[in-house]
């Protein structure tokens, strides 16, 4: 495949994820997601007001990321333009956030295994795992997007249209960047970071 056939990441595959948003539908709150419960022990760095239930939690002041955490409401992967993607949204109204891994043919993972994630620039990517924040309700307009520079992606099923996409991401940090119409990405200095410790995901392939 060519890169030009890459979409940008302002195009996150709408189509894709809108199976999720129609098939799970949109009645209000009745569709927050749940609670985090796993994070870290308090260790007297954050105050001691009751956190924020909501997802994503801000834990600047405990492990030095500007964000961590994402509770998928909604997931969807398919094959399309030489590329697998696996897209998940964390509310289906709006603003939405939404991780996205493309995994480039020839380039990136192809199928069960463990890969690690390096800090490749978008447009020479294989393994092209990225978060784009605040979102409208097309996913598009987004208020920052992030690309991960490190952790670990371990793909424990991956088959044909109707198997299941599932696995792990570990230890990833997504930072901050702007991407231009050449897919070159560029890391934001002093930008915010996106953490995901330990995030499970699970789709069916379309």
């Amino acid at each position: 495949m060519t890169q030009a056939l890459r979409p940008l990441l302002v195009m996150i595959g709408a189509g894709l994820i809108a199976v999720g948003m129609s098939a799970c539908g949109d009645d209000g709150d009745s569709n927050e997601p749940a609670a985090d419960t796993t994070g870290a022990t308090d260790t007297g760095a954050l105050d001691d007001t009751a956190p924020d239930t909501t997802t994503p939690v801000d834990t600047t002041a405990a492990n030095g990321c500007t964000t961590t955490g994402f509770v998928p409401v909604a997931e969807d992967a398919a094959a399309a333009f030489g590329a697998f993607r696996y897209l998940a949204q964390d509310t289906l109204g709006a603003p939405v956030s939404v991780v996205t891994f493309e995994l480039v043919e020839g380039l990136g993972a192809d199928g069960p295994g463990t890969y690690d994630i390096v800090d490749d620039n978008f447009a020479d990517c294989g393994n092209c795992l990225t978060i784009s924040q605040n979102c409208d309700e097309n996913l598009s307009n987004c208020e920052k997007a992030f690309l991960a520079q490190s952790g670990t992606l371990e793909i424990t099923s991956w088959g044909d249209s109707g198997s299941t996409f599932a696995g792990t991401l570990s230890n990833a940090v997504f930072y901050e960047a702007t991407f231009g119409d050449d897919l070159t990405s560029t890391i934001v200095d002093g930008g915010d970071t996106w953490c995901l410790d330990s995030y499970s995901f699970s789709a069916v392939v379309q």
